[in-house]
């Protein structure tokens, strides 16, 4: 009976001592860095902290983003009770509009959390948007060209110019542009319309038209034209 109470007083008096003792992994400052809102095609970054709030060694084994994130540990991933470490996140947000928000999983040998996480988000504002993208020909005939719309819409504060098109073999612009010009005004939609050659092109058809633009982080646009030609 006594033996049994030795083993109990020392599990409840050990317990919380070990517990304190283990390496314990904490955020230092806040989890989520809200980046407000951005234009497409910049890049934002972050860096957090995270500390070892116990007394062993924390030992940080790798950390892990979503899609279009990147984080880099800048200091040690061995850390003494006490001392903390950065980790910088960045964002490039090319390919994404919207409201985003992105994980960073941080991989641990703390027993009570091995897995901590931070957070990155914000709004990705598109300056200049296309629409649509793909152009699908459905079972047109070859008798019957068709005529394809693509609207572009800019939401910056600078003007756009659409300074060269190219297209693929049966594909002809309609000239001119809508007011007759190649200029998107901030604010503006543009129409480009364009003629697809029913009568010369292959049953399959698998084309583009391309733009050249003076936009920084559009310089070239494509639009794919694909479909089916019936007799």
């Amino acid at each position: 009976m006594k033996t049994w109470k030795a083993i109990l007083f020392l599990d409840l008096v050990l317990n919380p001592i070990l517990t304190w003792a283990a390496p314990q992994i904490q955020i230092v400052g806040q989890k989520e860095y809200n980046f407000g809102s951005i234009i497409q095609g910049e890049k934002v970054s972050y860096i957090f902290n995270v500390m070892n709030n116990g007394w062993d060694t924390l030992h940080i084994s790798s950390v892990k983003t979503s899609c279009g994130c990147t984080a880099a540990l800048l200091t040690s991933d061995h850390l003494a009770g006490g001392d903390t470490a950065s980790i910088n996140v960045s964002f490039n947000s090319e390919k994404f509009e919207g409201d985003i928000t992105k994980t960073v999983s941080i991989y641990s040998n703390d027993a009570q959390k091995p897995i901590e996480e931070v957070k990155i988000l914000g709004r990705v504002q598109v300056e200049l948007v296309i629409d649509p993208h793909f152009v699908y020909l459905n079972n047109i005939k070859k008798s019957s060209p068709f005529v394809g719309v693509v609207s572009f819409k800019n939401q910056g504060s600078s003007k756009i110019r659409i300074t060269k098109t190219n297209t693929s073999t049966g594909i002809k612009m309609i000239v001119p542009l809508k007011g007759k010009t190649t200029t998107v005004q901030p604010r503006q939609t543009l129409e480009v319309k364009f003629k697809v050659a029913t009568d010369r092109v292959t049953d399959r058809y698998d084309g583009f038209v391309t733009l050249t633009t003076d936009h920084p982080r559009k310089p070239e646009i494509e639009i794919k034209v694909r479909g089916k030609i019936v007799e």
